[in-house]
């Protein structure tokens, strides 16, 4: 039987919607080998923030030690383990993690690697809602609904304005989207646009940062207090992100899925809005 290449199987786990996090029980205090990009979109950590890491990182006040016990006996005992449990993001908001942990078997039947599966789940106590949780997101990609992108970025723009702050625009348009769409149907396409939405939300800096989807193939960002010239070096940063995620995209000509970026900004002035600069980014697209 012919098997998978290990390209193609990282792949599959990109496109994998679900947060999933591998550890190594074997090495010092169980540290994290690996993380997809969902789990970035999820918690607001990078890839590079977390390795290493033991998973105990994402537990806060409310974490339930009951069910943090049930997790360590599972991984003692090299056994499954399905609960749910609080968890916090990378800027202190909490959510409800319905966390599915899976022993992998090696071929002796040995386990060394721990894979969990994360999912963002609504919680029927309300203690989400009482912590602040955002409700304004669109999903777990930690982008904004387009409404609510102009409405938080208007107020921005004025704040910087009256502060005299450099404000600018950032535009991410996926590359050759008709080509992947033709080739792997309209449900992959959209599946593929929304992870490289999660990357680019998760490539932004800090939590004021915003970001949200403006059209079918093109994301919008806006950063504050970068020069435009910094902040497109800035988008380009995030574009190699995209890069490194590898998703194959056989009839584009770089062979993978790519976006091209765009800024316009700076001090903003009185005739400035945030309508003329996302058109002004558009125009260099």
């Amino acid at each position: 039987m012919q098997r998978l290449s290990r390209h193609l199987l990282e792949q599959i786990v990109a496109l994998d919607e679900d947060a999933l996090v591998v550890t190594d029980r074997n090495g010092p205090d169980h540290p994290i080998i690996y993380v997809n990009a969902a789990f970035e979109q999820l918690t607001g950590y990078s890839r590079e923030e977390v390795l290493g890491q033991n998973c105990r990182f994402l537990q806060g006040e409310d974490s339930d030690p009951a069910v943090t016990a049930l997790l360590g006996k599972a991984v003692a005992d090299s056994q499954a383990c399905n609960v749910r449990l609080i968890n916090y993001r990378k800027d202190g908001s909490p959510f409800l993690n319905q966390l599915h942990l899976l022993p992998l078997r090696e071929t002796r039947g040995g386990v060394r690697y721990y894979l969990g599966r994360m999912r963002a789940i609504e919680d029927p106590t309300g203690f989400t809602a009482k912590q602040n949780r955002p409700v304004d997101r669109a999903d777990t990609q930690g982008l904004l609904e387009i409404t609510r992108f102009r409405s938080y970025a208007n107020r921005d723009l004025g704040i910087a304005r009256r502060q005299k702050t450099p404000l600018s625009i950032l535009l991410f348009r996926i590359a050759y989207l008709d080509h992947y769409r033709e080739t792997f149907g309209n449900q992959a396409a959209e599946s593929c646009v929304r992870m490289v939405g999660g990357r680019i939300g998760g490539g932004l800096r800090r939590a004021g940062d915003l970001c949200a989807r403006l059209d079918s193939d093109t994301f919008v960002a806006l950063v504050v207090g970068q020069p435009e010239h910094d902040a497109a070096h800035f988008a380009g940063s995030i574009a190699g992100q995209v890069r490194g995620m590898a998703l194959h995209n056989p009839r584009a000509p770089e062979k993978f899925i790519a976006v091209e970026t765009s800024v316009a900004g700076g001090i903003p002035t009185a005739e400035d809005s945030i309508e003329s600069l996302i058109a002004a980014a558009s125009e260099a697209l």
